[in-house]
């Protein structure tokens, strides 16, 4: 069974484009400026998923990308 459902594969790609579109900057300001977000919303989105604002896309596993995909679902 794979960590994400391919129902929820152009999310993910989605996030992980916006994640590591700007080099050496934190998922919160990376995601926001990615997907035209508010910061703030971001943040509540991100703590909700259990995964700390101020981390880089890289230190993610995917099983941390699995539960931010679900929590923009």
């Amino acid at each position: 069974e794979p960590l994400i459902p391919s129902t929820q594969l152009d999310q993910f790609f989605k996030l992980a484009h916006a994640g590591f579109g700007q080099k050496r900057k934190t998922l919160r300001n990376s995601l926001s400026a990615g997907l035209s977000l508010p910061a703030g919303e971001l943040e509540a989105r991100l703590i909700d998923a259990d995964i700390n604002p101020a981390r880089r896309a890289e230190t993610l596993s995917i099983a941390e990308w699995a539960r931010l995909v679900d929590n923009f679902n």
